[in-house]
């Protein structure tokens, strides 16, 4: 299994109504999605008091089940629409170590991603997810809840679930 994830930094004055609004209008469409398992709409709001972020954030995680649904993904006129209007984003690829539990609930409502270098990897906040980068050697923890989860060391982004589409 593989994760992926890219991010979009938005203005602070962006309305990122537009962001829930397009995840309203769009998220069912990866439903069914062949070779997907999973992907969580994450968005962060920099105006959120509830879930605080530094950034105005769209940034969603996918969880595949082999590499020719990635490839196709990438290569769909849905990704195509987005990097046009956002602009072609880095797309971070990990390598799934562990995936339990991982969106049993509809929808619990934030995540926290949390990545550390590979050495420091000491999951102690028992997340879902967790993945390996071996290219930048780093690790990939991704804890889903129904409210944002106190911050762990390392460098902690909070986010909302907009929608979890499942393949």
């Amino acid at each position: 299994m593989l994760a992926t994830q890219y991010s979009f930094t938005l203005p602070a004055d962006y309305d990122m109504e537009r962001i829930e609004q397009r995840i309203r209008d769009n998220g069912h469409r990866l439903n069914g999605f062949e070779g997907l398992a999973m992907k969580l709409y994450l968005y962060a709001r920099k105006d959120d008091p509830e879930c605080a972020s530094e950034l105005n954030l769209y940034a969603p995680l996918y969880l595949w089940r082999n590499v020719k649904g990635i490839n196709r993904f990438l290569k769909s006129e849905g990704f195509a629409a987005l990097s046009a209007q956002f602009g072609r984003p880095r797309v971070d690829v990990w390598l799934v170590e562990h995936a339990t539990e991982l969106g049993r609930e509809e929808n619990p409502g934030f995540a926290s991603r949390r990545i550390i270098p590979y050495e420091s990897a000491l999951a102690s906040n028992k997340p879902q997810l967790i993945a390996n980068d071996y290219s930048d050697w780093r690790r990939l923890e991704v804890t889903l809840a129904n409210q944002p989860q106190e911050a762990l060391a390392g460098e902690v982004q909070h986010y909302r679930i907009g929608y979890i589409a499942r393949g």
